[in-house]
């Protein structure tokens, strides 16, 4: 029975995907909504935690941040975008990103720093 068990509910690949439809269930937040920021903040931090335990935070990728990164209120975004620019040097050289060997390492990389390493 254990051994049931275990096949059944020990599916790794089922956890991401249930991390990652998780995410559907994100609503944009609105400008003064700051209660619905840090819930939202929440909902990320707690997801990108369950992925580093599952040891599988390279099914994020860039896209997906930019997809979070819509739900921020209009005001946060522009703070959001200003630091990555400055940080992953969009617009000028990059850090270390700009050959397409590197691309996916640099891809992790913006998204630990991004969803930042505050597990709990």
């Amino acid at each position: 029975m254990w051994r049931k068990l275990e096949v059944h509910y020990d599916d790794v690949s089922a956890s991401v995907q249930a991390v990652l439809f998780g995410f559907q269930r994100l609503k944009p937040v609105e400008s003064e909504d700051y209660k619905a920021l840090v819930e939202l903040v929440d909902e990320v931090e707690a997801a990108y935690c369950q992925l580093q335990e599952l040891n599988h935070l390279d099914v994020l990728t860039m896209q997906d941040v930019d997809h979070f990164s819509k739900f921020l209120p209009s005001h946060v975004r522009v703070e959001w975008i200003r630091k990555y620019q400055y940080n992953y040097g969009i617009g000028r050289e990059s850090k270390g990103c700009s050959q397409v060997s590197e691309e996916s390492a640099c891809e992790e990389k913006v998204c630990q720093t991004a969803l930042s390493d505050q597990c709990w």
